[in-house]
This record gives structure tokens, sequence and C-alpha cells, in this order.
């Protein structure tokens, strides 16, 4: 009787412990995913936290302090959270779970890099916002050298401005040895190996562009420096080259209230609408805000996600209302979060925007038919001469012409701008391209923008502002937010291959020559 106890004993225990693991077999996915889901909130605060703090660091002029935003989330922001994230990943047998949590574990890293380098973004920032004698900040000195014509004005500004940006130029070279340093630990070799998982860019691929665009725009560059700046090419400085760019101010250009039409007609486009705030008329509200003007976009759905912006006369406030927007519907996309984490994957779609419309205001069709400007105004040319300015400074730090500490340095920098340069005015260009990744970015995203801007004319004619059908698509676009990184937006496009020379015949267009 006891044996038979005993083997009933035995079965019932074997039948227990099967149901056991079999229970344990069923509930592990649901467990991992319970575990995604708790990470993905905090991630979600997180990022409502960050997209909050910059509209109102933008909105007050405050200092930013992004670094304070990671303390209570160093456990997620961690190599720690990453691996907790790999293990998810290679454990369930649920493939949508484990596509989610490949795209957090790319999120996570690029998260970690950014907390570990905070106080680092913030010291650049600050400097950046740092006021000089006789007001405007160290980012805006180009404009402050082109407006003072006299000498003394501009070596006090200089003399002002070099220390700052010497100081800038030690900040970004220590956060380039610190960002090595943490992809190591994340199994990299160095950073520039981690851009394609993180990222999506070919480091090699944009290094190969680089250069390509140096070789190819180094005539027209030339051409348009010396048409632009009669100054002897021996005695010409870098006074000079701020003064051909911005002689004739978009401010002056284009007034405000007409400026306003534009951008309001062109985000109704988006499906995007501008109001006034609080019920304010825009002279009202240049009487109240200091300085410019302040608008208010409601971003639909839902209504009570709103963004307040400084806008001043001119075009650059309406480029940045796009990096504006896109962090808000970034917040959009958190409040009303799907359970895909592909939505806070870092993507470089607003700053597209940003590009595309600022460029916008230079394309010789669009510029004659909304703002009336003439084929072969000087303007055109002054902007077509600062966007090679730009990318050829961007191109020849990614390239690896200009490498910091060499016994020529002075002479690249000189060579590839093609004019004579002091080491205060090198540390103000160099401190102006803040990072590799921001390097990248100005020259993939100016070539695809004009890409863009090619397939918009192809697909709806060379009036597709006036389209809805183009409109529509644009907000199609625009609506995935932060969802489309770059590789997405070149398929749909027809773009897979980034072709610097669509780019470059735009600005042959825009400099007043043929293709």
């Amino acid at each position: 009787m006891k044996d038979i106890q005993y083997r009933l004993f035995a079965v019932m225990l074997c039948l227990f412990l099967l149901a056991a693991l079999a229970l344990g077999a069923c509930s592990g996915p649901d467990e991992g995913r319970q575990r995604f889901g708790e990470m993905l909130q905090q991630a979600q605060k997180l990022e409502k936290q960050q997209a909050l703090l910059g509209w109102f660091y933008a909105s007050e002029g405050k200092k930013t302090n992004f670094a304070e935003t990671y303390e209570n989330y160093q456990e997620l922001v961690s190599p720690a959270g990453i691996e907790a994230v790999e293990q998810m990943m290679r454990a369930t047998p649920d493939s949508t779970l484990a596509q989610e949590a490949g795209a957090f574990r790319q999120y996570l890293a690029h998260k970690y890099l950014a907390a570990q380098t905070a106080r680092l973004s913030d010291s650049l920032a600050a400097l950046a916002s740092a006021r000089l004698p006789g007001g405007g900040f160290l980012a805006d000195l180009a404009e402050l050298l082109a407006a003072r014509q006299d000498s003394a004005g501009r070596e006090a500004l200089w003399q002002a401005a070099a220390p700052l940006a010497r100081k800038a130029v030690a900040v970004s070279e220590q956060m380039d040895r610190r960002e090595d340093s943490l992809a190591q630990v994340l199994g990299y070799a160095d950073y520039w190996t981690m851009l394609k998982p993180v990222y999506g860019i070919d480091a090699e691929a944009s290094r190969d562009l680089a250069e390509s665009l140096l070789r190819d725009s180094d005539s027209l560059y030339r051409a348009l420096l010396q048409r632009l700046s009669p100054v002897p090419p021996t005695a010409r400085r870098l006074e000079d080259i701020y003064a051909a760019m911005l002689e004739a101010s978009e401010a002056e250009m284009f007034p405000a209230a007409q400026m306003t039409a534009v951008m309001s007609n062109f985000l109704k486009g988006i499906g995007i609408h501008l109001t006034r705030q609080d019920g304010l008329t825009l002279q009202e509200q240049q009487v109240h805000a200091i300085p410019g003007y302040a608008a208010c976009a409601v971003v639909d759905p839902p209504r009570d996600v709103r963004l307040s912006f400084s806008l001043q006369d001119g075009y650059g406030p309406y480029a940045a209302f796009f990096r504006e927007m896109g962090r808000a519907q970034f917040a959009l996309h958190i409040h009303n979060a799907s359970p895909v984490f592909q939505q806070l994957r870092p993507s470089p779609l607003p700053d597209l925007f940003a590009g595309w419309f600022e460029n916008v205001l230079a394309d010789p069709a669009w510029a004659a038919a909304r703002l009336g400007i003439p084929d072969g105004d000087p303007y055109f040319a002054r902007r077509a001469f600062a966007r090679l300015f730009r990318l050829r400074l961007a191109a020849a730090s990614l390239s690896g012409l200009l490498t910091p500490g060499g016994s020529d340095w002075q002479a690249q920098y000189s060579a590839v701008l093609h004019i004579r340069l002091d080491p205060s005015e090198i540390d103000w260009l160099r401190s102006r391209i803040r990072g590799r990744l921001a390097a990248t970015r100005m020259i993939l995203l100016p070539v695809l923008e004009a890409q863009l801007r090619r397939y918009l004319q192809e697909q709806f004619g060379t009036a597709w502002y006036d389209q809805i059908a183009c409109g529509k698509f644009l907000k199609e676009i625009w609506q995935e937010g932060r969802r489309t990184d770059l590789e997405e937006l070149q398929k749909i496009i027809g773009a897979e291959r980034l072709d610097g020379g669509v780019m470059m015949a735009e600005i042959n267009r825009m400099a007043g020559l043929r293709e």
C-alpha cells in the first residue's frame, strides 16, 4: 500500500513539475513583454520631460540643463539596461517583441551616450549663448561681424569671442574622446563604427561623399567668392566672407508680416496652422514680446499639446521652427504611444525639414512666384555661396582633411575655404560644428533635401508648392515624425543612393550658372 502511495505521489509530483514548466514557458514571453513595457514607459517619461524642457529653454532663453533629466533613469540608460534588452531579444520566441527590442536596444545606446555627455553638451550650449560686448551671442558672431564695418569694432568682437570659441573647441574635443570610450564600452571599435547600427548612417560612405563634394564644389566656390568679395585674395579675411553672405539681410528683404503669411500658407499645406497667442494681434505681440513676436502652433491630435516659439524678422527662426515642430510631433507619438518602439529612434527628419524650408526660400522659381524676387538677383548668389561655405567646412572636417594638431592644420583650413585665417578664427569655425554626428548630418541632409525637392518637381510639377496633392504627400511624411529615418525617406523618394550632383546643380542654378 505504501509502495502504491509512493508511486502515486511520484507521478503527481512529476505532473506538477511538468505543469510548472509548461506554465513557466507560457508566462516567459508575457513576463518579457511586461518588462519591456515598463522600460518603454520609463523612456517615454524621459523623452517627454526633455521635450518640454527643450521648449521651455528655447522660449525663456534659459541655459540648458539636460544632464539632470537623466538622474532618475541611470539604470535604464546604462550598459546593464542595454544588456537586459539584448537578453530579452535573444530569449523571446515572439518575433514582434524581438524586433521591437532590437530598436529599443539601439535607442538606449543613443541615450547612453547622450546621458554620459550631457554635461558637456550643456556646456557647449552655454558657450554658444554667451553674450558678447555690445549685444549678441557667440552663435551670432557671423552676423555681428558682417554688421560692424569699422575695424575697431570687429577687433573688439574677436577679442571677446576668441576665448569662448577656444573653450568650445576644447569641450568638443573632450566630447569626441568621451564618445569613443563610451562606444567601446558598448562593444564598438569607436564612435564611427557605432553610427550605422544606432543612427543608420554609413560613416565611410559619408566620408566618400564629403570628399567628392569638396572636389566638385571647389571651382564654383572660388568663382562666387571672387564675385561677392572683391577684396584681393591675399588680403581677404573671414569677416569679408560673412559680409559677402549677409550683405542684404533677409529681415530687410522680407518684412515680418510677409514672411508670416508665407510661413502660414506653407504650414497649412502640411496640416499645421499658425494661430495668435493669447488673442494678441501681431503688432501687440511685437510690443509685448522681446525680441520679435510669439506664435502658437496647434498640433493635432491632441489639442492640448501646444508649442510656443519665438520669431524674429528673417528666415532663420522659420527654419528653427521645424526643429521644434519635430519635437512636438515626437511628444505626440509618446503621448499616444503604440506598442512599436520604433517611434523613439533618433531621426534627423526635423532637421531635414528645417533645412528644406530654409533652402526653398532660395529656389529661384519659388522665390519669383511667392516673394517677387527676379531671377538673377544677387540674393541668390549670396545664398548659394553661404550653402557652399557651410558645406565645404563640414565636408572638410568629416573627410579628415582638417586634422587638429597637425603640422599644417592652419594651411589646410585656409586651402579649403580659400581665405587667410588666424588661430582664433579657426577656433570659431571649429566651434560651429558641434560633434561628428552634426558634421555628418551637415553633409547628408542637404544632399537628401535637394533630392527630395527634385522628387517634388518630378511628381507635382515646377509649381509643386501650389499643389494640394504635394501638401498631402509632405503631411504624410511629416506625421511620421521621428519614426521616419534617412533610409526610409530615401526609399520613399527613390533616392537609395545619395547623389551630391543634384544639390550641386541646384546651387549652380542659384548662382546663375547652367547645370
